[in-house]
């Protein structure tokens, strides 16, 4: 009788951690996304509860056509900052990869992205250049997802004191305490910066962490793309990300203008505390309904339709989500992702 590990079962090149390992991930994931689907369902179903279709129809037929044409418009810009962001994350450890190459594995990235809380699949976008170090192509796009991840947390922590201050009946305890927790938020990001040290620590005490873990040699290699990023490539990536977060701060603000009216303050302070809080929940694919919620809840603050502050998010969704997404299978194909892999 044929063992289960017979030659034929896996891959030449195959370690023994991923022969005991990797059978069992596929059924995992598959479960994964299954509940996450049923998560998005459910939060889907709670708001169209609150919000009737009629409503939503209404409101794309009294649409103001300049904002909305011109928070679509800002789709280009989006995907450009994202561009150069990842060339400059990429060109850190080989500036070798032509630029063409760098577009393809971002628009990739974006398809992806499609089928992932979070837009998570983003991280994968590295695969698509050829390269000896994907592993830690892979690591620079976990650092390129941080940077963007403190960026909106920067933003959305302001945004949030403020709510919380003007805006909430809440008790000075839960404002002390998230006082605090902001408090020491920026502090851990000035530490970063300008002592990287304690973060080299960390990472050397992670590597002793993974020593035994299945896939070690890899997690090893994710790791190690902290060593190209340096103090000094801090700030400019900071300010990429910083610059992606306020597009889509002020597409949103385009959005809400062409279903309602708004200031661009308002529009700003619960823009940036929905999508930091929607950041926290990466439970539903592509995010449906947890960004709709947020969206909803942080606009109703300032008197926004529920109705309308749907369709903004939508539409934000729309043009920075679905559209490069598939945009993205183009490059996909053009790729052969699937031919590449499939021996």
């Amino acid at each position: 009788m044929k063992s289960d590990l017979s030659e034929n079962a896996f891959p030449p090149g195959t370690s023994p951690d991923e022969m005991q390992f990797g059978n069992s991930r596929k059924p995992r994931s598959i479960w994964f996304f299954l509940f996450k689907l049923l998560v998005t369902l459910s939060i889907v179903a709670l708001i169209f509860n609150k919000i009737q279709l009629t409503e939503i129809k209404a409101e794309f037929k009294d649409v103001i056509w300049l904002p909305l044409a011109a928070g679509m418009a800002m789709t280009v810009p989006n995907i450009l900052i994202q561009y150069y962001k990842w060339r400059y994350m990429v060109h850190l450890l080989d500036r070798k990869i032509s630029n063409g190459t760098i577009f393809t594995s971002l628009m990739c990235g974006f398809s992806i992205g499609l089928i992932t809380p979070g837009r998570l699949g983003e991280l994968g976008k590295g695969v698509f250049i050829s390269s000896q170090s994907k592993s830690q192509l892979t690591g620079m796009a976990i650092i390129d997802k941080i940077l963007s991840l403190w960026a909106l947390s920067v933003l959305g922590v302001m945004s949030l004191f403020y709510l919380i201050e003007f805006k909430f009946s809440v008790s000075v305890w839960p404002k002390s305490l998230f006082m605090i927790i902001a408090v020491l938020f920026v502090v851990l990001l000035l530490i970063l910066v300008f002592q990287p040290s304690f973060l080299r620590t960390l990472i050397q005490l992670s590597k002793k962490i993974v020593a035994r873990a299945p896939f070690r040699e890899k997690i090893f290699s994710l790791i190690s793309a902290s060593d190209y990023f340096k103090k000094q490539h801090f700030m400019p990536g900071f300010y990429f990300s910083m610059i992606f977060q306020l597009i889509i701060l002020f597409q949103l603000f385009l959005f809400i203008n062409a279903f309602t009216g708004l200031t661009a303050v308002e529009s700003f302070l619960a823009g940036a505390s929905a999508m930091f809080v929607k950041s926290l929940l990466p439970i539903a694919v592509m995010d449906l309904g947890v960004r709709e919620g947020a969206v909803i809840f942080f606009f109703g603050k300032y008197g926004v339709p529920a109705s309308s502050a749907f369709n903004a998010s939508i539409m934000l969704f729309l043009s920075n989500v679905l559209i490069p997404g598939i945009v993205g299978l183009y490059f996909f194909t053009k790729y052969n992702f699937f031919r590449r892999h499939e021996n």
